[in-house]
């Protein structure tokens, strides 16, 4: 009896302990460091990374309960890392200084387009809590995004509803001014403000390229395909582009985009390709459009030439695909064509090098490819630097490979490059049905050219994002994208630089020379909305020009 009594005594004794012991856990602060976000910006938005953490930090502290690290303490930790912040360098500062959580994230922005990436991971756990990701049109949805970011913490790792925001005097920067006295949200809304769409000079995230880039205004609908070339024979060049089937004409002149035409076409067959070149010898670089007649599975491509006051059609109703490659090797710019098949879109029909003749473009040489390439598929171009031509050329799975013409492959990438949302169905033999279609993705442009005036020929191509991984065959959820630059490096193609991340669809780029300064620059269209993505259509044209030494 005497011994039952001691073990309940023990018993009751242990819990007691536990009980202490749980409770005295509960009522210790959270300890929350919030490290600078890294900004990738056309503009010096530096500003922004004390702003977002004043927001931040008025949205997550809780007396007793969430404790947030000082400014000295973040400084300190920051002296240490010399590269931008990622999860690795996040979770080892957060262990260096003791915090539960450490948050950390992005902002990427070009013009009015930009994204909100950001994390609150458990630092012992190593475990990510929150994962953000948001859109916006204009940098004033920054405020939002953070709100939601602060409201998704406070619910899911501290269990409780946002914090009330009230206004608070932050901790001056190292420069202080009487604008870092005012409420983060206000201060946000002032700098905002006073964004400009200006050409901005940075540097590009690899290698510390130095380039100097622009952004149009933006466009109420999706951009298709874009190209670049002296239209009017006037010596300047203008910029082509075509929504779903409306050709767009315009002139970069004194730091504006002004609109010089529009040609809209009849009903709503959807126009696929854009491509320009004085392939006539004319002086007036013509501009080859390809339409799809989707319903009927046909081509109803066209021509179209300024004729001193308008711009008229000197071919209408072709079964010709189009595309205009750059061949320096070959002279400069050669017309391609490939005749439509409407039971199976390219089937054999050959490759052919156009010219004009007698009114009409017509094949002149049929191309020596490897089984199965298409006009949308390829290049030429001195891409190994020892002035051999190579072919390069998507694989149907979207990887880039460098081939001889007898199909020989002497590289291909690890990664998926290109990314159309443009596709072709070809039925199946003896199944007309949609349902039973295969859907072929036409595929993005590979230029081969010495961008950057250093004497060797680079590759340029795109690399978009699609959220579905490309898993599935009949549905492209492009979310972002980048272009890059590769160099032949005795036995593989290597970085050279690469654009930042754009947020949304980079539908088409070409390297020309937009604004008339005598220098080509990347020149890239961007569109978001429509589709399978929700929201309404918008696009817009940027540049991005890498500088040289001498410049």
């Amino acid at each position: 009896m005497k011994q039952k009594k001691i073990y309940n005594s023990l018993h009751f004794f242990i819990i007691f302990i536990v009980f202490l012991f749980t409770t005295a856990l509960a009522n210790t602060p959270s300890k929350v460091l919030i490290l600078p976000f890294n900004i990738h910006s056309d503009k010096d938005l530096s500003f922004l990374q004390q702003g977002i953490k004043d927001m931040l930090s008025t949205r997550l502290a809780y007396e007793n309960k969430v404790v947030l690290f000082s400014n000295e303490d973040v400084l300190k930790i920051i002296e240490e890392i010399k590269d931008n912040i990622s999860d690795q360098v996040a979770l080892a500062s957060g262990e260096k200084l003791g915090a539960d959580y450490v948050i950390f994230g992005s902002l990427t922005v070009l013009g009015d387009s930009h994204s909100t990436d950001a994390q609150c991971m458990a630092v012992q756990q190593k475990k990510a809590m929150v994962t953000f990701n948001q859109t916006g049109s204009n940098l004033g949805d920054v405020i939002s995004h953070i709100d939601g970011f602060a409201h998704q913490i406070n619910e899911t790792v501290f269990g409780r509803a946002p914090a009330v925001t009230k206004p608070s005097q932050p901790v001056a920067a190292k420069q202080p001014s009487e604008s870092y006295r005012q409420h983060p949200d206000t201060l946000l809304e002032k700098e905002i403000g006073g964004y400009s769409q200006t050409p901005y000079e940075g540097q590009a995230p690899a290698d510390k390229v130095s380039y100097f880039a622009w952004k149009s205004r933006s466009f109420k609908t999706r951009i298709a395909g874009i190209a670049v070339g002296d239209v009017d024979g006037d010596g300047n060049n203008e910029t082509v582009f075509i929504s779903k089937n409306t050709v767009h004409i315009y002139r970069y002149v004194n730091k504006k985009f002004l609109k010089i035409g529009e040609i809209e076409g009849k009903g709503d067959i959807p126009y696929i390709g854009v491509d320009v070149a004085d392939i006539n010898r004319n002086g007036n670089a013509e501009i080859f459009v390809t339409q799809l007649v989707r319903v009927s599975n046909q081509l109803n491509s066209f021509v179209l030439e300024w004729d001193g006051t308008n711009f008229t059609k000197i071919i209408d109703q072709s079964n010709w695909f189009y595309r205009v490659i750059d061949v320096p090797l070959r002279g400069g710019k050669l017309l391609l064509g490939q005749k439509h098949r409407r039971d199976n879109i390219f089937s054999n029909a050959g490759v052919f090098e156009m010219a004009y003749k007698n009114g009409q473009y017509e094949p002149i040489q049929r191309q020596a490819l490897p089984k199965n390439i298409n006009i949308y598929d390829f290049t030429y171009g001195d891409v190994l630097n020892d002035r051999r031509e190579m072919i390069v050329a998507f694989s149907p799975s979207d990887y880039v490979r460098i081939l001889e013409s007898n199909g020989n492959e002497e590289w291909k990438s690890v990664d998926k490059y290109g990314g159309s949302r443009t596709y072709f169905d070809k039925a199946f033999k003896g199944s007309p049905s949609t349902e039973e279609q295969e859907r072929i993705y036409m595929k993005q442009r590979i230029h081969l050219v010495d961008i950057d005036n250093d004497g060797k020929t680079e590759m340029v191509v795109v690399k978009n994002k699609d959220a579905t991984g490309r898993t599935f065959s009949r549905v492209r959820l492009y979310n972002s994208g980048n272009i890059e630059c590769l160099v032949w490096d005795v036995i593989a193609m290597r970085l050279k630089w690469r654009t930042h991340t754009i947020s949304g669809y980079i539908s088409d780029y070409v390297v020309e020379d937009l604004n008339n300064d005598g220098k080509k620059e990347l020149v890239f269209s961007a569109a978001s909305g429509g589709g399978f993505i929700p929201g309404k259509e918008k696009s817009y044209i940027a540049t991005w020009e890498v500088k040289t030494k001498q410049e």
